[in-house]
C-alpha cells in the first residue's frame, strides 16, 4: 500500500516537473496538482483571460474558494473562447486550472484542441498524463504512443512504462523505462518502479 502511495506521488512529481520544462519563456508557470493561493492564480491566467478575471478588490468575494475560483474562471475562459475557439492560451489555462479540480473538463479540452490540430505534441502529452491519472492506462497508452511517432521524450515513456506496469505487463514496462535517460531531470523518479518491475519479472 505504502509502494503504491510512493509511486503514485512520483508519477505526479514526474508529470510537474514535464509540464514546468515545456512551458517556453512567455508562458508562467503554475502548479498543476494544487491551487495554492487565489492570488497566484489569477496572476498565472494569461493573455485575455487575466483581464477577464482581474483581481482587485471591488471584484472579490472574501469567502470565495478556491472551487468557486476555479468554476469561475472556467466560465470566463469558455465565454472567452466562443470568440476565440482556437486559441492555444486559452485552452492551456483551462486544462491548467481544472487539472486538479475537474480532471473531465481537462481532458475534453485536449480532445478538443487535438480535434482541431491532431500533432499538438503538448494536447498529446496533457492527455496521456490525465488519463493514466485516472487510470485510463489503455487511452494514455495509446495518446503517448502516437506522441512519441511525433516528439520523443523521457516523459512519454514514462508514462507509456507507468501505465504498463499498472497493466500487469512488466517486460514493457521495464522496456520503457530503460528507455529514459539518465540524465533526464524525471530520472530518479524511475528508480522505484524499475526496481519493483525487476524484482516481479525474476518471480
Amino acid at each position: 500500500m505504502r509502494l503504491k502511495i510512493f509511486l503514485g506521488i512520483g508519477f505526479i512529481l514526474v508529470i510537474y516537473f514535464f509540464f514546468s520544462s515545456t512551458e517556453n519563456s512567455q508562458h508562467n508557470k503554475i502548479d498543476y496538482n494544487h491551487v495554492p493561493n487565489l492570488n497566484q492564480v489569477y496572476g498565472d491566467l494569461e493573455g485575455d483571460i487575466k483581464h477577464l478575471l482581474a483581481r482587485d478588490e471591488d471584484h472579490v468575494h472574501p469567502n470565495e474558494s478556491e472551487s468557486q475560483f476555479i468554476d469561475k474562471a472556467t466560465k470566463k475562459i469558455k465565454e472567452a473562447q466562443l470568440k476565440d475557439p482556437s486559441s492555444f492560451i486559452l485552452a492551456k489555462d483551462l486544462i491548467h486550472i481544472n487539472y486538479s479540480h475537474n480532471a473531465k473538463i481537462a481532458i475534453e479540452e485536449c480532445q478538443r484542441m487535438l480535434s482541431l490540430n491532431p500533432n499538438d505534441d503538448f494536447m498529446l502529452m496533457h492527455l496521456a498524463h490525465l488519463q493514466a491519472l485516472k487510470k485510463e492506462y489503455k487511452n494514455a497508452i495509446i495518446n503517448a504512443t502516437k506522441l512519441l511517432g511525433i516528439k520523443d521524450s523521457d516523459e512519454s515513456h514514462y508514462v507509456l512504462g507507468y501505465c504498463y506496469y499498472h497493466l500487469g505487463q512488466n517486460k514493457k514496462a521495464k522496456i520503457e523505462f530503460e528507455k529514459i535517460s539518465k540524465n533526464s531531470a524525471i530520472y530518479h523518479e524511475v528508480g522505484p518502479l524499475l526496481i519493483k518491475v525487476n524484482a516481479l519479472l525474476k518471480n
